[in-house]
């Protein structure tokens, strides 16, 4: 029986679609994606279907994990998703999943009008590159930026919240991580318990619910019930990775054994299924298999398990990382930092480019896709945590050289902000038209303020705030998915400054210095900062040292009398905190 033959995004395709005038039929298909593989055996398998394709479309197929910024332009909804795009790329039309006869109907009909209309269609079409260039079109902003924001963001968040089952909203259910990570923030520095609410009921009602496979170890994408039971069975290493964080933090603010016991388990997860033990780094995800995850742990030690996709991303590697580095400083031991220092050591070793970017991912195939924003921002962010627990120095030295890149690569000098991919004359389809994706866009902003706070370049610092004022209006669109944002915005206005100054192999430099990495402190930087070594810093930053190791903690440019006693370090901070 003949297929679809299905060709990959690249210019031979669109040289294809325009020389035999048919319209691109694009598939955006995962390989943990249930529905994708259902609509490859059924709709793609149907003999019509299969004819329909071939003779009237130019079929091209995507993996949204291997493409993120293809999926970002095209996507109509969900996963799969089905676009039909003109020669040029421009989309007329499109969905999720179809079952067979209903894509036959739609196949005809667009295909019919497409014949009748092409004039009408392409003209049609433009008006959607007016509308894309219009979404990202942002001047620089002239408002302040300000803790308001942050409020009208908790705003949101608490307007979203789900006071019965916890989470936001009603169905489908997310765990918004960031949403929770800012409420648990908020609660900190301010008091108010009904944000602790917020994240506690949230993470209790996942951790009792179907989203969390209490079998198997680790957490689904998502649940379509409220309550949160109908998971789509699918695991991510991106989710896990900022739920280990979650957990792991609400353990640091409340003291709950439960959290510290839930992150342990995703952790065991992970070990035991998503990481590269031989080489260092995390898999991306595994395939949803909703007969397996139905059975009983006995009868499931029969089964072969689901289909783990084993290409190594940047962005989703060194999320985990981080997170193992949060494990190693609040469960102790040795092992997860390690894992962690190997994985930076494998992406650094396979998938960078000194003075030229992080590609996206390595497989088999070699490393691909360089120069994403979302691979530049993450990877920094890992490397800015494995020189503040680690000390060593050539960590931050790579940190500033991906930041090095995005400014000169990827900002725009006109309006601020970061696009989200290199721009290229060669781009196909909507790749020509420039995205500044906030949650990106954040992250990267938090990249250059920790950056400024650990080299002094003022650079950092003002590229960072131009690049957050940008979204100061915008942000509301996103509501409570703009949290990472908030969080961006927090730190940038309210930083915890920690620093350690003493001989690196001193004891009570040491213990300080571990003191300051237990302690929850969402917006704190800390480094250790050698008198003799880095004397030039030292006096820069106008602290003195008179023999015995000492730290000085900041909140922007308040600070506090330097302190010896690693008790102490705690309640200088909270001390700060009420002077705010």
């Amino acid at each position: 029986m003949k297929s679809i033959e299905w060709l990959e995004w690249g210019e031979d395709a669109f040289k294809k679609a325009r020389e035999s005038g048919k319209l691109i039929l694009l598939s955006i298909s995962a390989s943990w994606c249930h529905w994708c593989h259902v609509m490859d055996e059924t709709s793609y398998s149907d003999e019509e279907v299969i004819r329909l394709v071939n003779e009237a479309f130019l079929p091209v197929r995507v993996d949204n994990d291997k493409r993120p910024e293809i999926n970002r332009r095209y996507n109509m909804g969900g996963w799969p998703t089905i676009a039909f795009l003109t020669r040029e790329g421009e989309p007329i039309g499109g969905g999720t999943y179809y079952p067979p006869d209903q894509l036959k109907e739609i196949l005809s009909a667009i295909s019919r009008f497409y014949e009748a209309n092409k004039d009408r269609v392409h003209a049609d079409s433009r008006k959607w590159v007016s509308q894309i260039e219009k979404e990202n079109r942002f001047d620089r902003a002239t408002q302040k930026l300000g803790g308001s924001i942050v409020d009208e963001i908790i705003l949101s968040i608490v307007e979203s919240f789900d006071q019965v089952y916890g989470g936001f909203g009603d169905r489908p259910k997310f765990p918004s991580s960031e949403a929770l990570e800012l409420a648990l923030s908020y609660y900190w520095h301010g008091g108010e318990k009904s944000f602790l609410n917020i994240v506690t009921k949230s993470l209790d009602r996942m951790a009792d619910g179907e989203i969390h496979d209490r079998e198997t170890g680790g957490f689904f994408r998502y649940a379509t019930a409220r309550d949160w039971s109908g998971p789509h069975f699918e695991k991510m290493c991106e989710d896990n990775a900022r739920l280990i964080a979650n957990y792991l933090h609400t353990f640091q603010v409340t003291g709950n054994v439960r959290y510290r016991h839930v992150a342990q388990k995703i952790l065991e997860y992970v070990d035991s299924t998503l990481c590269n033990r031989e080489d260092g780094g995390f898999y991306g995800s595994q395939e949803a298999d909703e007969e397996y995850y139905r059975l009983s742990r006995q009868e499931r030690r029969s089964r072969t398990p689901p289909v783990v996709d084993k290409t190594i991303y940047t962005n989703w590697s060194a999320m985990m990382a981080s997170s193992y580095f949060l494990a190693s400083i609040l469960l102790g031991g040795t092992e997860y930092q390690e894992f962690a220092l190997r994985t930076i050591s494998i992406l650094l070793k396979k998938s960078y480019v000194p003075n030229g970017g992080m590609f996206h991912y390595y497989a088999e195939g070699g490393s691909q896709i360089l120069g994403m924003l979302v691979d530049q921002v993450y990877m920094a962010r890992c490397l800015l945590d494995a020189y503040q627990i680690s000390l060593e120095k050539s960590y931050l030295e790579t940190a500033q050289d991906l930041a090095e890149f995005m400014l000169n690569s990827l900002y725009d000098s006109k309006n601020g902000g970061f696009f989200d991919k290199v721009r290229d004359p060669s781009d196909l389809g909507a790749l020509r038209y420039p995205v500044k994706p906030i949650d990106e866009n954040a992250v990267a902003a938090d990249v250059l303020t920790i950056l400024y706070y650990l080299t002094g370049d003022e650079n950092y610092r003002s590229k960072a705030e131009e690049t957050l004022q940008l979204f100061n209006e915008s942000f509301r669109k996103v509501a409570i998915f703009s949290a990472g944002y908030g969080l961006s915005i927090d730190r940038l206005l309210n930083p915890v400054h920690i620093c350690v100054i003493g001989p690196r192999d001193d004891s009570l430099t040491r213990e300080i210095f571990y003191k300051s990495l237990k302690l929850y402190e969402p917006r704190k930087i800390v480094e250790v900062l050698d008198p003799t070594l880095d004397h030039d810093r030292v006096s820069k930053l106008g602290y003195s040292f008179e023999g015995n190791p000492l730290a000085y903690i900041c909140i922007g440019q308040t600070c506090l009398r330097p302190i010896t006693d690693p008790k102490k370090i705690s309640e200088q901070i909270h001390r700060l905190l009420e002077t705010e």
